[in-house]
């Protein structure tokens, strides 16, 4: 058996005997997980999943070759690179034959040679001896290195699973919250319209098709001498009781609710008075029946006496007023 095959069933054997967690990260899933990351990058819009993964891992290319590794942060530029089990043994096979390892193994050889020079008579039984110790130090350290560093990247791997199933509970609970109290304030809502439209309804009977009624003129509407509402006959209703309402002067464009007028205890106006070819607003209908000028919004801004055409209220024969310049020599007021 050789040692490559001897380190994959040591590392089964350890994974086998942690019960609850698979901390094995094999190539297909190494792979996954890069190209997991850098759509997560991309993405605008980001799910919980994306988070977790930028928050664990990070992608960084060497050389033309895309590493998954821990993300960077500002207490240390230590770079940690996860490893998936196909590179495993290699990778620690490098480790243990770096640069601390022949260090050591020269400072031995060099001990070696100066006892071979002060001490040439024992120079076969010290080759054999210092032989046979660099021989079992080497293993020792190699056993002690593979040990410290399987240790390492499971330590890296491992929780990842535990951690995640957590915060996916988390988050899970908090969505499931969020959406039992949308539902809830959205059944609240719905059983306060319909008490509110029973209310409603009970205050305003519904009135006949061709009944008059009375529409309150907004004061913007208006001027200040006119009517503070105008008649109308009820010509439509819709299925949600909204009602089409028309005048003399024409149809008036919106739809009105219930509780906008009130009915008249006696029909005045009929259908067959209603202009239905003209569509107007409330206001234009309130300026048509108007004993003035309508809503009254029409000023001057003159400085001198506003004795000439140009004066905008001589003009439409208004007498100047307080939304006008205030001119003392005004002889429009």
């Amino acid at each position: 058996m050789d040692h490559q095959q001897k380190f994959y069933e040591e590392v089964y054997n350890r994974r086998k005997n942690v019960a609850g967690t698979n901390r094995g990260l094999t190539k297909a899933k190494y792979y996954s997980l890069i190209e997991e990351v850098k759509n997560a990058k991309l993405a605008e819009k980001k799910s919980p999943r994306m988070h977790w993964l930028l928050k664990h891992y990070d992608v960084l290319s060497v050389q033309g070759l895309e590493k998954l590794i821990v993300p960077l942060s500002n207490e240390t530029l230590d770079v940690i690179y996860y490893v998936h089990d196909d590179d495993l043994f290699n990778i620690l096979q490098d480790i243990h034959t770096s640069t601390d390892l022949e260090e050591v193994v020269a400072s031995v050889r060099t001990n070696s040679i100066q006892t071979e020079m002060s001490q040439p008579e024992e120079q076969i039984t010290t080759e054999n001896d210092q032989s046979k110790n660099n021989e079992n130090y080497n293993q020792a350290i190699t056993s002690v290195l593979q040990s410290e560093q399987l240790e390492m990247i499971e330590d890296i791997q491992s929780g990842n699973e535990e951690e995640y199933d957590q915060e996916v509970l988390s988050v899970y609970k908090r969505n499931r919250n969020i959406t039992d109290a949308r539902k809830s304030a959205y059944d609240g809502l719905q059983k306060q319209a319909k008490r509110m439209k029973v209310i409603s309804d009970n205050a305003h009977p519904k009135p006949d098709i061709g009944s008059t009624v009375r529409i309150p003129v907004p004061d913007a509407d208006r001027g200040r001498g006119d009517a503070r509402s105008i008649l109308a006959v009820v010509l439509e209703s819709t299925e949600d009781r909204f009602y089409r309402l028309g005048t003399k002067e024409g149809v008036i464009a919106k739809y009105y609710s219930r509780s906008e007028f009130s009915v008249c205890p006696a029909n005045i106006l009929t259908i067959d008075e209603v202009s239905k070819e003209n569509k107007l607003s409330l206001r234009s209908v309130a300026r048509a029946q108007s004993t003035g000028h309508g809503q009254g919004f029409k000023k001057c801004s003159c400085k001198t006496k506003c004795d000439s055409k140009r004066c905008a209220c001589r003009k439409n024969h208004v007498l100047c007023n307080s939304k006008c310049y205030n001119s003392l020599t005004c002889t429009n007021k």
